[in-house]
């Protein structure tokens, strides 16, 4: 027995058969606690088609964070996975472009926030032609980082927050791409609604 600052712990004696099942039956609970744990806050998806290229590549295995959207912390640029929308019949990975409050723009095929034309370095592609979506409260605005091949909210329309299933925050498959996914740092941070 050792005593740290007036507790006192002592190692479980595994004195025969009734203490070794104890501590199996201590093990398994644990066991049990971390995987259904796992389970509710983290999730594996897989990479569809090219609207993420060249920062994602189909096939690429994603580890995505399902608390962060329940809580309502996306921020701008995080890459989330969305369940089947438009008539598709798998998720989605795309970029968070506009947030709840905001007015998200396409003027002369610049993206722009409120006004102000949004920086983006991972995106590449044709914008199409002009629009203006206003975003309501847990509401936000997607598209994909390979504009001309992605089919995203410019087509189907803003997104409320409950259709977004997780955050990515790591490529884990193949081990040879492994790397964190950051939020891409924008030149000048816009201001929220």
């Amino acid at each position: 027995m050792r005593s740290l600052s007036g507790l006192t712990v002592r190692s479980p004696k595994l004195t025969g058969p009734r203490g070794l099942w104890r501590e199996l039956v201590i093990d398994l609970v644990l066991i049990l606690v971390v995987y259904l744990g796992a389970i509710l806050t983290l999730g594996h998806f897989q990479v569809v088609g090219r609207s993420m290229f060249p920062n994602l590549v189909e096939g690429q295995h994603l580890l995505v964070d399902r608390v962060t959207p329940r809580l309502g912390l996306l921020g701008r640029g995080d890459i989330v996975v969305i369940d089947p929308v438009a008539g598709l019949d798998h998720d989605l990975v795309k970029r968070v472009i506009g947030l709840p409050g905001e007015t998200v723009a396409i003027v002369n095929g610049v993206v722009q926030i409120n006004g102000r034309p949004l920086d983006e370095p991972y995106a590449a592609g044709y914008l199409g032609s002009d629009h203006t979506w206003q975003l309501g409260q847990d509401v936000y605005f997607l598209m994909g980082d390979n504009r001309g091949a992605s089919s995203d909210n410019r087509a189907w329309g803003p997104l409320a927050r409950g259709h977004v299933m997780g955050r990515a925050f790591a490529v884990i498959w193949p081990l040879s791409a492994a790397h964190w996914v950051d939020r891409p740092g924008y030149l000048s941070e816009l201001p929220r609604p």
